[in-house]
Order: structure tokens, then C-alpha cells, then sequence
């Protein structure tokens, strides 16, 4: 995994995360703000094809799960389906043979500010890669465990229900 795939596919799993754990997966305004804040992560990298393909590979993926959130049926089913897929995507633009690079003067920012910080060793740390591969873990566990549960619930029917569901007020 390559320090780029890590801090991309973090942003994604936060945001699905973020989106998913709320009402706001029906809703279409969010998954238009889950896009944007993507396609400005992907402003870091150096143009090249596989950084236009993960953008393409990830309005789709938020344009899909925007109509699958509105579902009624296996909504979460769909949705773990199509995280993984992403994740998988996403690995495949960001692999090393594809040589995907950060931009060099955001890197050079990136050094004074850790070199002129009292945060800078935290910031170095916690944008490490063996940091952001232990969020990876963190996120992915969270993000498909959520999905995973809510899709067996609504399997066996045992979505919560209001007090006065299916009761007549006599």
C-alpha cells in the first residue's frame, strides 16, 4: 500500500463513515459534499491518469450509493457491496507500478511546517505511514462492521421501531 492509497482511502472512509452513520445517507446535499471534499483531496497528487480515474471511479461510487441510500430494500447490503468495490478500485489507481505522486511544493509546505511546529514529531507521526495504515484498519473495520450489522438486522427483520408502530390509537 502506498502512502498516497492510505491518506485518500482514509478521507473516503471517513466521509462514508460520516455520511452513513446518520440520516444523511438519504439526503442528496451531503453525498454532493462527500464528492467535493474528495475531488479536493485529489488536488495533492500530480495529474496524471490514475488520479483522473480514481476521481472518475469516485463520483461514480458517490453517485451510486446516493441512489442506493434512497432504497428501501437490502440498502446496506448495497452499500457494503459498493465500499469494498471502491476501496478495491481505489487500490488499483493508487498502486505503486502507477507511480502516483504527491505535488512536490505541497511536500515542500508540508516539511517547513513540520520542521517550524511544536506538533511537527505528532503530525510526522500520525501522517506516517504506519499511521495512516492503522487508521485504514480503524476506518475500514468501522465504516463495513456498520454496514455489515445493520444489513444482517434488516435480513432478519429487526430494524427498531417506534413504541406506537403498528398499534391503533383507539
Amino acid at each position: 500500500m502506498t502512502h498516497a492509497f492510505l491518506l485518500y482511502a482514509n478521507l473516503v472512509l471517513f466521509l462514508r463513515l460520516w455520511l452513513l452513520l446518520g440520516e444523511r445517507a438519504a439526503r442528496r446535499g451531503p453525498w454532493i459534499v462527500k464528492t467535493f471534499v474528495e475531488m479536493l483531496a485529489l488536488a495533492l497528487f500530480e495529474l496524471s491518469v490514475p488520479v483522473a480515474l480514481a476521481a472518475a471511479v469516485s463520483v461514480g461510487a458517490n453517485l451510486s450509493g446516493m441512489k442506493l441510500a434512497r432504497r428501501d430494500s437490502r440498502r446496506e447490503a448495497w452499500q457494503l457491496g459498493l465500499g469494498i468495490v471502491h476501496v478495491l478500485v481505489l487500490s488499483a489507481c493508487f498502486a505503486r507500478v502507477n507511480g502516483v505522486g504527491y505535488r512536490p511544493e505541497l511536500l515542500a509546505l508540508a516539511r517547513e511546517l513540520a520542521a517550524h511546529s511544536a506538533l511537527g514529531p505528532v503530525l510526522m507521526a500520525v501522517f506516517s505511514l504506519a499511521g495512516q495504515g492503522m487508521l485504514f484498519g480503524l476506518l475500514l473495520a468501522a465504516n463495513e462492521a456498520n454496514l455489515f450489522i445493520r444489513a444482517a438486522f434488516e435480513r432478519m427483520q429487526l430494524k427498531p421501531r417506534l413504541p406506537n408502530d403498528g398499534m391503533v390509537d383507539a
